[in-house]
């Protein structure tokens, strides 16, 4: 009787789906995590310069308050952003000098550096940035203190949206220099998430 109660059971058995004895499936998992949605990648090609004699005489002409070209060559700075998310570009800049106290030797230290896109030029407000790659501005405080640089759309790429952009400079706004004097200056470029 035994015998024939387990060949029962493996004759039940056989008689099911193959399906129902295999293992057809399984899932795996795993967790995204950012730690950052925003690249930003600046080239700098913008050199240094030294006013002449003759750079001087071609101004003549000009009416203050109007930004030229920093200087003939190399002076081009291009922004390329990756990101996962929507974005704003905003700009600033810093300076320091050993012959001239920055910013009061400006006339308008916020009317004295430019970027320009060819077809708009954005002044950009005196705002020193102590860690650009890791700014911890807020939108509403970039809004608040820099230059937003709006020909951008700010929608999402992975695969980046890049800009380049002319330095200029207005010569008139340094009203009380020597032979000899030089300063260093410096750009900032920041991006916010305005959804943040």
């Amino acid at each position: 009787m035994r015998k024939l109660w387990i060949l029962g059971v493996i004759g039940a058995l056989a008689l099911l789906p193959f399906a129902a004895l295999a293992d057809t499936g399984g899932s795996a998992s795993a967790t995204l995590t950012f730690e950052s949605v925003i690249n930003t990648i600046v080239c700098d090609n913008w050199d240094n310069l030294t006013v002449d004699q003759d750079m001087i005489e071609g101004w003549l002409s000009l009416t203050p308050g109007t930004p030229v070209l920093w200087g003939a060559t190399n002076h081009t700075i291009t922004v390329k952003v990756q990101a996962f998310t929507a974005f704003k570009v905003y700009g600033s800049y810093d300076g320091s000098s050993t012959d001239i106290t920055l910013p009061d030797n400006l006339d308008d230290e916020d009317s004295f550096l430019y970027l320009s896109n060819g077809t708009k030029d954005y002044a950009l407000p005196w705002y020193p940035i102590a860690t650009p790659t890791n700014h911890g501005l807020t939108d509403a405080q970039a809004s608040a203190n820099l230059t937003q640089l709006d020909d951008w759309t700010g929608n999402p790429t992975i695969n980046g949206e890049e800009h380049s952009y002319d330095v200029k400079w207005d010569p008139s706004e340094l009203p009380d220099l020597d032979a000899g004097d030089s300063m260093s200056l410096t750009i900032y470029i920041v991006v916010t998430d305005p959804n943040a």
